[in-house]
């Protein structure tokens, strides 16, 4: 996966070290959002967004599949 640098908006790629993440080729920042560390969300929290209009959009496309 490629990412835009949030540092300097350059493109990051992904850095192949022990330290898990990309690094940006321009300002050396390195990141691991793409990678979704720290991300993980109980099913109260995946069940919330049930619904919420900004999610579906997103990522369901507006399909519902309890349809």
């Amino acid at each position: 996966m490629r990412c835009e640098c949030a540092v300097c908006g350059t493109y990051m790629a992904h850095a192949e070290d022990m330290k898990m993440g990309c690094v940006c080729p321009a300002c050396k920042a390195r990141c691991s959002a793409c990678l979704g560390t720290n991300t993980l969300l109980s099913k109260e929290d995946l069940h919330a967004l049930k619904g919420d209009p900004f999610f579906e959009s997103r990522f369901l496309d507006g399909e519902n599949p309890d349809d």
